[in-house]
């Protein structure tokens, strides 16, 4: 997920995130420490560790934004203080192993992209042994929903149009995936049960999987569960993202079930999750038994993938290159000769007549793969 500016400023505005993070940076920065920010953003943590007396801050970002929290740094005088990083932290190379790691990396959960990944690794290759994580863990919870709203909106938006059209394999593909959504307290049909903790101190797999029973605490027509975290960013500061808690920049997820299911109180419905990351994204799949119902869903069920597009990733395919692709071969040829972009711009506008619009365009190519694989 690339953030925009004002992503970062409407994070940085919401006061219950902002006033946590702040908090467990009083409590774990000391004078003299050294702090890794990681995705820093605009660098809003990085000027606070500074304020708080922090010696040096590292701060991390692949985002463009990284460019802000270094005209921040200077503007607030602390271009000294603060080392802006611009890439993934996984390639950062650190002079010492700092004290204390902060960051938020997550987005509706925090199984995403590759946040706990990230996590593992600055925590093996940066932080001092005894030294700290901000955040310490996140609690993720289950409950029943009766949400009619959310489910119109994760399902059937496909199943009804004016034209008479049967767009019933849409609505089916769509229950294959999960929303983002406000939980409210009306909404919960079972009390909440713990499907996962993420301890960042000891995590080591960025997959998790868990079954559980929600028991429902009264009658309803359940549309499916709502799958939240809460996190503990140090001793005794936290924050929810449960129901009727404060609106934050995540939320919280919404997972359909194939089709709404009437309940009574005691009804049980077991609930197999599973979360796997799977290059930069993570597959989801939940199972669920309920009296008569079963449903088994997965968000690879929710991709549109063509048989042709299986068939190019399939272990045995042997590929061939396309224009495209020879195009980017030969600029990343001529990127590991350390030519000059307008030089391999020039070669390539030539080389492949009416792939490029203008030799402006072609430099503009050119530039980006450089911006991508080059140092």
């Amino acid at each position: 997920m690339s953030y925009t500016p004002r992503d970062y400023g409407t994070m940085i505005g919401d006061d219950v995130r902002a006033e946590a993070y702040a908090q467990a940076m009083r409590q774990a920065i000391r004078p003299g420490d050294v702090v890794l920010d990681l995705g820093a953003g605009t660098g809003i943590f990085s000027l606070l560790a500074c304020k708080l007396g922090a010696r040096h801050v590292h701060a991390c970002d692949a985002n463009p934004a990284i460019q802000v929290a270094r005209e921040l740094a200077r503007s607030n005088g602390l271009a000294g203080r603060i080392t802006c990083h611009e890439g993934r932290s996984d390639k950062l190379t650190l002079p010492e192993r700092v004290d204390v790691v902060v960051s938020d990396l997550r987005g509706v959960l925090p199984l995403h992209d590759r946040h706990i990944s990230t996590l593992v690794d600055a925590r093996t290759r940066h932080l001092k042994p005894g030294g700290i994580l901000l955040p310490r863990k996140d609690q993720l919870w289950v409950a029943l929903a009766e949400a009619p709203e959310e489910y119109q909106r994760a399902v059937t938006p496909w199943g009804k149009n004016d034209f008479g059209f049967d767009l019933e394999p849409w609505s089916r593909l769509l229950s294959n995936s999960w929303i983002s959504a406000q939980a409210r307290s009306a909404q919960i049909v079972s009390a909440p049960v713990l499907w996962s903790e993420l301890d960042y101190r000891t995590v080591e797999s960025p997959d998790v999987r868990g079954r559980l029973t929600c028991v429902a605490s009264r009658a309803a027509v359940v549309h499916g569960f709502f799958l939240w975290f809460d996190a503990t960013i140090a001793d005794g500061v936290t924050f929810s993202g449960g129901p009727d808690a404060p609106k934050l920049p995540y939320g919280c997820a919404f997972f359909p079930w194939l089709r709404p299911v009437t309940v009574k109180p005691e009804d049980m419905a077991e609930i197999d999750i599973g979360a796997t990351l799977v290059g930069d994204e993570y597959t989801w799949t939940w199972r669920t038994r309920l009296g008569d119902a079963r449903f088994a869903q997965s968000s690879f069920l929710g991709a549109s993938l063509s048989s042709e597009t299986l068939r190019k990733r399939a272990a045995g395919h042997v590929p061939e290159l396309n224009e495209d692709g020879k195009v980017a071969l030969r600029v990343l040829h001529e990127l590991g000769q350390r030519r000059p972009l307008a030089q391999i711009a020039e070669a390539l506008f030539a080389e492949f007549p009416g792939r490029f619009a203008s030799p402006a365009e072609c430099l503009g190519f050119v530039g980006k793969l450089s911006g991508k694989y080059g140092v």
